[in-house]
């Protein structure tokens, strides 16, 4: 496990083998081409990333407690109602 702590603006790396990241972001959309960018985007910027594109708020909630998310990015027009 890896803990990071906020000095001054910066982030450096407390505990742990594994390079640092800031946490962990569902990203929740139905399209998988911009889904597939949030996830590089994002970490490239070293946070930890999974994509689901749910349908159902169940399976949204699922993912995100089975990843252990720590934030969730979800496309508000989401197919089916989900959203």
């Amino acid at each position: 496990m890896v803990t990071v702590q906020a000095c001054d603006d910066e982030y450096s790396r407390v505990a742990g083998d594994n390079p640092i990241t800031f946490g962990r972001v569902l990203v929740v959309h139905s399209h998988a081409v911009v889904s597939a960018g949030l996830q590089l985007a994002l970490s490239e910027r070293l946070w930890e990333v999974e994509a689901t594109s749910g349908p159902t708020p169940s399976d949204i909630r699922d993912a995100a407690h089975r990843f252990g998310a720590q934030c969730v990015l979800i496309d508000v027009h989401l197919r089916h109602g989900g959203g």
